[in-house]
This record gives C-alpha cells, sequence and structure tokens, in this order.
C-alpha cells in the first residue's frame, strides 16, 4: 500500500457557487483517492471569490477549480489574482457557456490551463488534471482548433522572441505557428518549402528547449505575463 506525505498530495481548490455540483466535486475526490490511488486534499471549497478572500491559507494549491459564473462576478477576471495568491496552481476553467468564443480566449490568455463544459463527468476532470500534470495544459481537440483560430487573429509580439537566440526567419515562422498556420501554409506565406519550414521549427523547439506547438503557445503566454 503507497504510503502518502503530505507533500505527496495532490491540493485542490474549489471555486463554484453551485452547491450541488462543488459538493459532487470534493465526494468525487474523495472515492477517486481509493480507487485510483490518489490522493487529493481539498485546500478550500467556496462559492465565490470573495469568500476564498477571507479565507487564511497557508498550504500549497496544484489545481484549482474555477466557474466563471460566480453570483455577481466573472471568474476569469480573478484568473490572474489567483495564480499571483496561489503561485504555481494550474487553473481549470468550468462554465456552461458552450463554446464562447470570448470567454476561451480570454480565460487562456489569463493563464487558464484547461476549459471545460458543463456537464461533464467527474472522471473526465480527473483525465483532465492528468494531462495538465503531465504536459502542463490540456484542450480538447476542438477546443484547441477553436483557439488556434481565434489567435489567428491576435497581434503577437515577435520582438518577444529576440533575446532567445532566434534568426528572423524562425521569429516569423514562430509567429505563423502561434496563429495557428499549418506547416503547408507557412511555407506558401513565406514562399519557401514545407522541408524548409519543418527544419525551421526543429530548430526553433531546441533553441526555445521545447517540443510542440502548445509547449510555444505557454511560452509566449508566460513572456505576456511578465510584461
Amino acid at each position: 500500500m503507497r504510503v502518502y506525505t503530505d507533500s505527496s498530495y495532490i491540493k485542490i481548490g474549489i471555486v463554484e457557487d453551485d452547491y450541488a455540483i462543488r459538493q459532487s466535486l470534493k465526494d468525487y475526490f474523495i472515492i477517486a483517492a481509493k480507487e485510483l490511488d490518489i490522493q487529493y486534499k481539498i485546500i478550500f471549497s467556496v462559492d465565490s471569490i470573495a469568500e476564498l478572500s477571507k479565507l487564511q491559507i497557508t498550504d500549497d494549491v496544484n489545481f484549482i477549480i474555477l466557474d466563471i459564473h460566480l453570483k455577481d462576478e466573472n471568474g476569469i477576471e480573478h484568473i490572474r489574482e489567483l495564480n499571483t495568491r496561489f503561485d504555481g496552481a494550474q487553473i481549470i476553467v468550468i462554465t456552461g457557456d458552450t463554446y464562447n468564443e470570448g470567454n476561451l480566449l480570454k480565460a487562456v490568455k489569463m493563464g487558464a490551463k484547461s476549459f471545460i463544459y458543463k456537464p461533464f463527468k467527474n472522471s473526465d476532470l480527473h483525465a483532465t488534471m492528468k494531462s495538465v500534470l503531465s504536459t502542463g495544459s490540456h484542450l480538447e481537440p476542438a477546443l484547441r482548433t477553436k483557439l488556434m483560430q481565434l489567435l489567428n487573429g491576435t497581434n503577437f509580439n515577435a520582438a518577444k522572441f529576440e533575446n532567445e537566440g532566434l534568426t528572423k526567419r524562425q521569429i516569423s515562422i514562430v509567429v505563423l505557428l502561434l496563429k495557428g498556420l499549418k506547416h503547408r501554409e507557412i511555407a506558401e506565406h513565406l514562399g519557401i518549402s514545407t522541408y524548409t519550414v519543418n527544419n525551421h521549427i526543429q530548430n526553433i523547439y531546441f533553441k526555445l528547449d521545447i517540443k510542440s506547438r502548445s509547449e510555444l503557445l505557454r511560452m509566449y503566454q508566460q513572456m505576456e505575463k511578465l510584461t
């Protein structure tokens, strides 16, 4: 039998104004700990950011499950505040707004690591958390495609990569990758071969010490937060 120390717990914070959902999540984490051999610990479970602000919390928090519509406030507006207070916490946004493009883009830009639509199975939340722990973020394919389409209209500040040892051509490719263009589309846009684009992307990933487009997006988001 595995022996858990306090540091081996996956520590959860819940901000959800629907009592039934909040209680269901708490119950699930208790059951999951037994069935999946994972030890969860609920650090806080509140119905609003205002209530959370009254709590004195000294524990680290690994995940915050954050509802968007919290009584008279929008949870997305508090993502950066939560990231500052709970340094290192991974925020998973939950909402009943089906494919609200504005909320999706804003939540990700603010620093959310995943976006789940209600109703959802608690087991899906568990799978999402596992993915976030292993890769740093998680979006379902349809959401990831939608996000890339939305980002295509974003003006990315390429200057953020000038200190990373990238050439001007590589920086141009980084911007197009962030906008969601496929390798073939990048080649057509720049008037070069797909083979050359692939070589540039391999070198970009090597220089930035990343392995995928999603890691590149996370890196850019981190740069955004520091400026």
